[in-house]
């Protein structure tokens, strides 16, 4: 069961957009979309805003979109991940899953579950918060994982939580090769490139 006591960011990556929560004791205090326009600005936003946080982010699966976007959401992940020390993946099906009961369900039937979850009071809004565009899908990843924490031990968000995984990295039986920790290597590049 996730400690509600500790403050956790939802994030919805995208291209252009980032869509995030922050969940402090059960209360939703801090939501909004950020505007990117590069993974510099992505490195610096995530410096500034996630250090210290658990984060809950939804992930791509590798079907439906194009190779460019998928490895693109994958590098911003990667660009998140050299930042913080815990986050969970959770793919947008399994989200869908865990809240409705059904893979098919559509992005404004994620939010109407949302919003009677605020309504019925088991999802509480800070003060002058008002949620709005990719926010929503942020909270549905906070919410996925509060509902049913082994999400991230199955499925596509299974294999995610194996590549992000910073902490109790546990080799299989049938995994012969020892897992080399790169990090160090990612922030090279990013320095190199000028982040």
């Amino acid at each position: 069961m996730p400690d509600k006591s500790q403050t956790i960011v939802g994030l919805d990556l995208g291209l252009k957009r980032v869509g995030y929560v922050k969940v402090e004791r059960g209360i939703i205090n801090d939501a909004g979309v950020v505007n990117i326009s590069n993974f510099r600005e992505l490195y610096h936003w995530a410096l500034r805003n996630l250090q210290d946080y658990l984060i809950v982010v939804e992930v791509p699966v590798p079907f439906g979109r194009p190779p460019t976007t998928v490895l693109q959401m994958a590098a911003q992940i990667g660009i998140i991940w050299t930042v913080v020390d815990q986050m969970i993946c959770i793919s947008r099906p399994d989200i869908k899953m865990v809240l409705l009961g059904t893979t098919k369900a559509k992005d404004k039937d994620i939010r109407d579950y949302l919003r009677q979850e605020l309504e019925n009071y088991r999802l509480f809004l800070g003060s002058g918060v008002k949620l709005k565009g990719d926010a929503w899908s942020a909270l549905a990843a906070v919410m996925a994982f509060f509902k049913d924490p082994g999400v991230s031990k199955r499925g596509q968000s299974f294999i995610w939580n194996k590549l992000v995984s910073k902490y109790d990295w546990d080799i299989s039986p049938y995994e012969t090769a020892e897992a080399i920790d790169d990090e160090e290597a990612f922030r090279e590049l990013l320095r190199e490139s000028g982040e």
